[in-house]
Order: structure tokens, then sequence, then C-alpha cells
């Protein structure tokens, strides 16, 4: 069908070849069902909805995920772990779009379903506290996003026998929560196996291997390997721009690591492109994580004051550490009770 080829083709990051098949099924599946409800069209809407959010067209995948998640529950009732799903599909465009609170309720939803329905450890009820982990990381609570974040990577173990992509985000995830607290020592075995699996698993070249380096390259520029940051970091960069191109910000993020890793070489006049540049596209993107986008900034900063120009270094703020400033943040904030 349409939808598995557009499927076939989104995990062969094919993603332009991707589209056009699933909004070819999509439109078919409207001529045959008039009143909008029925599961083959529900399935077409959210596939293609999954694609728009995977490259970046938040707008138009929200608005997907709206018709799926109506339609789910006309069909199947509040209580059923699909309507589970496109409760989850639509609270991750909702946080990349920066509306936290929103994708919060609807991650708290789709938790209890699973619960109920799917037990504790089950993949789907992984997936939701890992999901919920990224919103609490995102909305500043970075203890109880780690204390999320690990049991849903313990989920993920119980219910898969060996490698999975899911496990690889788990700890890619955790991995980097742990490095803006400065806990190197027990985030760089994670990110080394996420970044493993992903390479045995996926096709080279693929979005994910590329987002898992980029991971990497942060660890290992907060450890002082910079050589090897680069190579990640460059790797990243590359794949990014062919599969999301130049604006997308994951690939922003890659080229401001990249840059960061220059500079830390000496190489200043080919960093200074990469990471003024990369920090301009972050800054007016929605949706950035805020750390992400400190780090970005401060390797602006970091550039221009190695580099002997004090007179611009200024302009990017002041010196302070992100990993400091996330760790007193991991220290002082008290842990509220995770919901059972």
């Amino acid at each position: 069908s349409l939808d598995d080829l557009g499927l076939v083709l989104t995990y062969k990051a094919r993603y332009a070849d991707a589209e056009s098949a699933l909004r070819d099924s999509m439109a078919m599946f409207r001529r045959l069902v008039p009143s909008g409800v029925h599961p083959g069209l529900n399935m077409s809407v959210n596939n293609l909805a999954l694609m728009l959010y995977g490259t970046g067209h938040y707008s138009e995948a929200e608005k997907l995920f709206h018709e799926a998640l109506e339609v789910n529950t006309r069909l199947l009732g509040d209580k059923h772990p699909d309507v589970a799903v496109s409760l989850n599909n639509l609270a991750m465009v909702l946080q990349d779009s920066g509306k936290l609170a929103e994708a919060e309720g609807y991650l708290r939803r789709a938790l209890d379903i699973r619960r109920a329905s799917l037990g504790e450890h089950h993949p789907q009820t992984a997936q939701a506290l890992n999901n919920l982990a990224f919103v609490y990381h995102d909305q500043g609570k970075t203890r109880l996003a780690l204390e999320y974040a690990r049991r849903a990577l313990a989920g993920y173990r119980a219910a898969y026998d060996g490698d999975h992509t899911d496990i690889a985000y788990a700890l890619q995830s955790l991995a980097q929560w742990l490095v803006e607290t400065g806990d190197y020592r027990r985030a760089g075995p994670l990110v080394e196996e996420a970044l493993a699996i992903n390479q045995r698993l996926l096709p080279s070249g693929h979005t994910d291997i590329a987002i898992t380096q980029s991971y990497m390259a942060l660890y290992l520029l907060r450890t002082g390997h910079a050589s090897e940051a680069l190579v990640q970091a460059t790797g990243a960069d590359e794949s990014l721009t062919r599969a999301l191109g130049a604006d997308h910000w994951r690939t922003a993020w890659a080229r401001s690591l990249r840059g960061a890793a220059l500079t830390a070489q000496s190489h200043y006049a080919e960093a200074e492109r990469l990471v003024v540049q990369s920090y301009d596209r972050l800054r007016k993107t929605a949706g950035v994580n805020r750390v992400q986008l400190e780090w970005a900034r401060s390797h602006v900063e970091q550039l221009y004051t190695a580099w002997g120009k004090p007179d611009i270094a200024p302009r990017y703020g002041a010196a302070a550490s992100v990993a400091a400033a996330s760790a007193q943040r991991f220290t002082e904030e008290p842990l509220p009770s995770i919901d059972h």
C-alpha cells in the first residue's frame, strides 16, 4: 500500500518520496471515506503527521495529530491503548512547539491509560515515562526528568530482548541530562551504548544515528576530547543536512557542536560561521531546548574569548557554566513523588 511504501521510505531517510506517498494515501482515503471516521483513514493521517513531525513541519503535524486523536476516541473510547498513542503523538509536537503545559497534560493521560491497560513494564508505558521526562526537563525540573528517564530505561530493558532503538533513545536522553549536571562518569557509557545500538540497527546516514552522534559530540566536548567530538559532530551535521535541511534546529545544534570542537582546536575562522549562524538559527526556533540554546550561546562566547576578540565576546552574555547551573538545579530541586 501507499502507507507501507511511505513508511519504508521514511525508514530509509528518503523523506521527500515518503511524504509524497503518504499524502497520496491520505487523499485516497478521504475520497473513499467522506465521513472521516475510519481506521484506515486514521492510520494514514497519523503516518503523515509522524512524517511531518520528524521533518520539522510542526504546525501541520499538530493539526493532523488532533484529527487522529478525535477520530480514535470516537472509534475506540477514551481508555483504549490506541487513544494513548494519539495522545502521545500530539504531545510530542506540542512539546517541540514550546507548549509544555499542554504536552504534559496529554502525556499524563497517555501514561494513565497505558498503566491501566498494558501494565508497568510495557514499551508503550516506558515511552510515556520517557516523553514525560523530556517535558519535565524542558520545564527545568531536572531531578524529576532524570527519575522518569531512569524508570523509562528500566521499562524498555525489561520489555525487549536485546537491542532496540527505543533503548538507544532512552539511553541518549538520560546521558545528555547527566552531562548537563556534570555527571560525565555515568553519562559516557550510556551514550556509547546508544550509538552502538543505533549503528547496528539502522542504515548509515539515518537521522537517529546522527542525533545520537550529536549527543556523543557534546559528551566528548565536555570531557576534553575535541578531535573525537569533531568527527561525531561533522557526521551528524552532514547526515542531518541531507535528511532535514540546513535550517532545521537539529542541524543547527550539530553545527554548533562542530564549531565548538573547531574552537577547541584553535581553528577560529572556520568555527566562527558555524557557531554564530547556528546560534542565530536556534534562538529563532520555537520550542528549542533552553539548555541547548544556552550551550550554543556559550559556544559563540567561547570562540571570541579564545580568539582574543574581547570587544565581541561580551555580546553573548556572561561566561556562566551551563553544566554548573544544571548541577545546582539538580542539587536544590525537591523531587516530587511519582504516580503509580
